[in-house]
């Protein structure tokens, strides 16, 4: 089901403030699908939303600690 998904909604969708599927999966702490997202690119470390975060600084911020391990 979750790789259907991603087809629908690309790794490099961002939303109006710049989030990408890997933003928000770290912040919720969702780890099963970061793993998944982090598989499909290369750019999980240069990914930024508007405030100039990573997908890793928003797993830290949220206190999502499992997702800033990945």
């Amino acid at each position: 089901m979750i790789p259907e998904r991603i087809t629908i909604a690309p790794t490099s969708y961002k939303d109006l403030r710049g989030r990408t599927l890997m933003h928000l999966a770290a912040r919720l702490g969702h780890d099963d699908i970061l793993r998944l997202l982090i598989s499909e690119t290369s750019q999980a470390s240069t990914l930024m939303n508007t405030r100039g975060q990573t997908p890793l600084l928003t797993a830290i911020e949220a206190g999502s600690s499992n997702s800033a391990i990945l």
